[in-house]
């Protein structure tokens, strides 16, 4: 994981976000030896930000991943795809700051309002993730309908698979605001780990053994 960003500085997205899950684990880990409530409390607002943001991290990643495949295709598109990576980056930064007030806000004030609030914030986040995640996954499938490439197999897999992977993710975080207490995507602790961390560890696994960093680093062709 350590070089990877250094062979293409554009996965450091990708080498934070896994470092965000790894410490969202730890600290998730670490509750049950808290020494007071507060401290409980202050370790599962940092969990929960790492959790979030790390999909946020990884959505722009991704996001930026099929915009340099698009115009590796079609040079002509090079300005309108620095404008889209603009964007992407701004809208990741747009759902760090909401990400921040959610868990700031989801444990001040009253606990019903507050609650709540904090939940609408963090639906909103992964919504907008979710939505990302497909656009993007079509528009690769795109790609591959158009150029029909063999060459790029790895490049699809690379791309199309963390993003469903992805979609998966946001789409179990945004339904546990749906449903009530006692209902398994909420209560029970297996399926939280297996549908929350483990899509988000996959996306990682899969962007090193397909060796992302370098598939995507067109100016040095890899296949």
């Amino acid at each position: 994981m350590s070089t990877i960003g250094w062979r293409n500085p554009g996965f450091l997205d990708g080498v934070l976000a896994m470092l965000e899950v790894a410490l969202s684990l730890v600290l998730r880990a670490s509750i049950g030896y808290a020494t007071s409530d507060g401290v409980a409390t202050a370790i599962y607002r940092a969990s929960m930000f790492f959790n979030y943001h790390a999909g946020v991290q990884l959505c722009h990643l991704l996001s930026v991943m099929v915009l340099d495949l698009s115009a590796h295709f079609d040079p002509r598109i090079t300005a309108k795809q620095i404008f889209a990576k603009a964007v992407s980056r701004l809208l990741s930064l747009c759902l760090l700051a909401l990400t921040v007030a959610a868990v700031v806000v989801m444990f001040n004030g009253d606990p019903t309002k507050a609650t709540t609030a904090g939940l609408h914030m963090v639906q909103a986040v992964v919504f907008v993730v979710l939505v990302i995640s497909l656009v993007m996954a079509m528009a690769a499938a795109q790609i591959v309908a158009r150029e029909g490439s063999v060459n790029y197999r790895k490049h699809i897999v690379a791309a199309i698979l963390p993003l469903l992977l992805l979609a998966l993710w946001a789409g179990f975080m945004a339904s546990r605001t749906f449903v009530s207490l006692d209902n398994v995507a909420r209560s029970n602790e297996i399926m939280f780990y297996f549908m929350d961390y483990v899509p988000l560890l996959m996306i990682g696994a899969t962007l090193i053994l397909l060796n992302a960093p370098r598939l995507f680093n067109f100016e040095k062709p890899y296949h």
